[in-house]
């Protein structure tokens, strides 16, 4: 490395440990890279179980959870005013780290069916479900084909590397499986590679809309066999959402095809728009935190080299989550202002839906909005 780099880079490591020092000394906690970040305990979130019809009375309603609101504005979807729901994760909470309490968890307990993201996204919630569920708890991202650590391996310390663009094949056909493998099949686990599901699969399914495809047949085929008297009005809905999703796939291509090609490139606050980019042809080019949760610590080093892709590259915008916590907000702009040129900071809906009535109150209306904050950042 160059004198000169080599003083840049000091300086760039000097700014960000004073945004960091305080981080790390408040919260006790470590370093993590995606491989110390271990799913293996919800390992089989990602296998719906056998769903046997509930039996309902004459007038019983269902009783559902949904783990966030995006979860929960599909199943509403779906399910309609055919059951009686509740939403586990209130909006504008971090999904990584929000823990309900004992009176929501009391809800969990007499609820038939609770669903989850899968892979371990709601950490703080997942451990007190598996305790208290009674009902069938069930990953609606099944059958979903994911992204581990290896597709976009943030880790390197090199983020130069002349092979990063590998680790996004926009030939997302070889990946994704849109007839998808059924999800319920005992064979399930063998269409997932859980050495890397464990450590580094990406759990921000919903960032593709044919992702949530998946998700509303899983969610249409588990309520139907749960209330087998209202499986038809499921299977309509469902129907009738995939054709909403479908469009709005082709209208978020449409959108992102205004963006010169060269100039689709972008940086996270942690890892989340992996399926994102790879559906839609953007390159994210590194994440302030390099994993896919926003509940560890990046360290100097990886920072200061993000910060010189940053500048080198000309990349021309940072994105952050609604979610974020403070000092992540801190972090993106301690690197945006060691860049030393004008970089926008784009703020996107990540694990929530916005409050009702604002734009990204549902979830179609969360992806146009993120969608248009994306374009408008990178436009030239």
């Amino acid at each position: 490395m160059h004198s000169n780099d080599s003083v840049r880079r000091s300086a760039v490591l000097a700014t960000i440990f004073l945004v960091l020092a305080p981080l790390a000394w408040g919260s006790g906690t470590r370093e993590h890279t995606s491989s110390e970040v271990s799913h293996e305990e919800h390992a089989h979130e990602m296998v719906i179980p056998h769903i046997d019809s509930l039996n309902l009375g004459s007038g019983e309603s269902l009783q559902v959870a949904a783990s966030t609101s995006i979860i929960a504005d599909v199943v509403r979807q779906v399910a309609g005013d055919r059951v009686d729901m509740i939403t586990l994760t209130p909006l504008g909470q971090n999904p990584h780290s929000y823990e309900a309490p004992p009176r929501v968890m009391a809800q969990v307990e007499r609820a038939h069916v609770v669903f989850v993201n899968g892979l371990n996204f709601e950490e703080g919630l997942m451990d007190s479900i598996s305790r208290v569920a009674t009902g069938y708890v069930v990953p609606v991202s099944a059958g979903v084909r994911v992204i581990s650590g290896d597709d976009h391996d943030h880790d390197h310390d090199d983020l130069h590397d002349d092979d990063h663009d590998d680790h996004y094949d926009h030939d997302h056909d070889d990946h994704y499986d849109h007839d998808h493998d059924d999800p319920h099949d005992d064979d399930h686990d063998d269409h997932y590679d859980h050495d890397h599901d464990h450590s580094a699969g990406d759990p921000h399914f919903w960032f593709s809309p044919l992702n949530v495809i998946v998700w509303t047949e899983n969610i249409a085929r588990v309520l139907g066999e749960a209330d087998p008297r209202n499986r038809s009005f499921y299977e309509t809905n469902a129907t009738a959402y995939v054709s909403e999703l479908r469009a709005l796939h082709e209208e978020i291509r449409a959108r992102i095809a205004e963006i010169p090609h060269g100039d689709r490139r972008l940086v996270m606050d942690h890892v989340a728009l992996s399926y994102y980019a790879r559906e839609y042809d953007l390159h994210v080019a590194g994440a302030i935190i390099p994993n896919v949760t926003d509940q560890v610590e990046p360290s100097a080093r990886h920072l200061a080299a993000l910060t010189e892709v940053i500048r080198d590259d000309d990349i021309r915008a940072i994105l952050v989550g609604g979610t974020a916590s403070r000092g992540l907000r801190n972090l993106v702009r301690a690197v945006a202002d060691e860049v030393g040129r004008e970089i926008a900071i784009a703020e996107i809906l990540t694990g929530s839906l916005a409050p009702q009535g604002s734009p990204g109150d549902t979830y179609l209306d969360f992806m146009r909005y993120n969608t248009a904050e994306i374009v408008n950042a990178l436009k030239r």
